[in-house]
This record gives C-alpha cells, structure tokens and sequence, in this order.
C-alpha cells in the first residue's frame, strides 16, 4: 500500500518545493468596462470613452503593451496613453482614453474591434541573488461595437445639480452634470432661480430665460450656470434655492431645491477688481508719458 502512495506523495512534495521558489503570484488583471457600444453614430462623429485596466494586487510596476487589433475601423481609433508603457506600482485602476472619429464618407453599418493590453510584471530589483522567479503573461481587452447609421437621436440625461456655496460679490451658480447619450449637442435650453431665505418661507429674488450651453455628442460635461439676481449683495449666511431646468419647448426637466451659503466677501474680493483697473489704467498713462516725452527729444 505504501509503495502504491508513494509516488503519490513525491507529486506533492515537488509541488510544494515549487511553490516555495515563485516569488509572486499575479492575477485579476482586467478592464472596465469590457465592451463599448454605440448604434447611433453619425458620419463625423468623435466618441470618446475612458477604459480602467485594473490590477488585483498592484504591487509592482506592470509593463503594458496597448493597441488595437487589426479591424476596418483600426484608423478611426485613437488610444492614449498607446504602445508601450508602465502602469506604476500601487495603481489599481490606470485610465486609459478611447476617441473614436468616424470618417466623414465611412459606409453606414455596424464595425467590431478590440482594444487590447497585454503585459507582464516587471522584476523587483530588490530581488536576492539566485531566488527563482516567474514572468506571468497577462492581458485583458474590451469590444468596441459601433453603428453608423443616418438617424438623429437628441437624448441626454442629468446626473446631478450642485448650488455652490458663493461670497457676497458673487451671483448664485449651480452646476449641471449632463450625460449626452445622442449624436448631436443636446441639453436644458434654460433655467430659472428662485432664492428663499434661511427658511424658505420667504422669496428674495427670481430669475429666468437664463440661457445654457448645450453638451457635446457622447460626452459627460459639468455646465456653471451663473444666475444674476436684482440683489446689490447678499448678507453672510444660509439661503435656500430652486433650480428648474427647462427643454426647448419651454417645459421643466428637472427642479431641483438646496441650501448654499454665503460667505463674508474680503475687502479685495469687493474692490479687487476696481483696483486692477486703476492700476491698469496707471500703468497705460505712464508708458503713454513716457512715449511722448521720447518722442519729443527726437523731434527737437
């Protein structure tokens, strides 16, 4: 019986020798989000995406090597950062920028291709003299599916809405995030404030018909909407407001209500501005002096 379990156990005892002399183990090596796809582009269209290629255990610096596989749609793709290059030590999560621009006469259909990165740690150069080690492959790759197509899709989405906390020479802002998930510039066309005291029972000021800036194709962009009230200033402290962004057709969106602060302006904050100008308009005067006083001396 023992003789039969024999060569059983010199199995695993090599085994066991072996995984002593590998230094390191390397896996979880991925990319998110594995595919990316798009079924309303437009000739001319610019999409542009951010891939993660994510380590498990980044405990040393990864050498990569990033292109795009062989495809009809392989010049339209622009990688940054491309070929080679090292993802560092401790960084889990490396973006990688994906801008697809599709030609102007590109044939209506739909294109595949992969965006692809492959790679192996590289050695610790703290490494002991004789101590075993083990190069391990590694790669991930993500889909690209585009349609090109002649159809207009005008659709956007709003993520969030922020009222920034201001001074007293400022004017209310809120900030927009917007998503647009169309192939033309898209967004609210307007808004409107409405500005309550600390308990909201009470309006201070109202504005509307302000106008804002439409997002880009397939982008995520933050609009700064600035809202000039008939105020001269605002007194330090807690304010309440509402937020309605409105379509094209005049209809609301999205209404939004939060508290924002306002903080005490500093004596630069209120006249820095002026004082700019003033200097400015010193500075011309001299050098105009000075320019005549030359010329003169030549003339005489």
């Amino acid at each position: 019986m023992q003789s039969k379990l024999r060569p059983l156990f010199t199995l695993l005892f090599l085994c066991a020798i072996f995984s002593l002399n590998v230094s390191k183990v390397y896996a979880g090596f991925g990319v998110s989000p594995a595919k990316i796809v798009e079924d309303n582009l437009i000739r001319g269209s610019i999409l542009e995406r951010t891939l993660y290629f994510v380590q498990g255990m980044p405990d040393r610096d990864l050498d990569v090597k990033i292109e795009v596989d062989d495809s009809p749609i392989k010049s339209w793709i622009k990688i940054e950062p491309s070929g080679n290059f090292v993802i560092p030590k401790g960084v889990q999560q490396f973006p990688v920028t994906v801008t697809v621009t599709v030609p102007k006469d590109a044939e209506l259909g739909i294109y595949t291709g992969f965006v692809r990165a492959v790679g192996a740690p590289m050695l610790d150069p703290l490494r002991k003299e004789g101590e075993s080690h083990v190069s391990i492959a590694i790669g991930a790759r993500a889909e690209l599916s585009l349609t090109v197509g002649k159809g207009i899709l005008y659709r956007y989405a709003i993520r969030d809405i922020d009222l920034k906390n201001i001074l007293q020479t400022q004017n209310p802002i809120a900030d927009v995030n917007i998503e647009n998930q169309g192939n033309v510039p898209a967004g609210p066309s307007e808004a409107s404030f409405e500005l309550f005291n600390k308990f909201g029972d009470v309006r201070l000021a109202y504005v509307q018909g302000v106008k804002m800036e439409l997002v880009k194709p397939f982008a995520v962009q933050s609009v700064a909407v600035e809202f000039p009230i008939t105020l001269a200033t605002l007194s330090v402290g807690e304010y309440w407001g509402t937020v309605k962004l409105y379509n094209d057709k005049g209809e609301v969106v999205r209404e939004f209500k939060d508290v924002f602060n306002v903080k005490e302006a500093t004596f630069l904050d209120i006249y820095g501005r002026y004082i700019l100008i003033i200097i400015s308009i010193i500075i011309v005067l001299i050098i105009l002096r000075f320019v005549l006083k030359r010329r003169r001396r030549k003339s005489s």
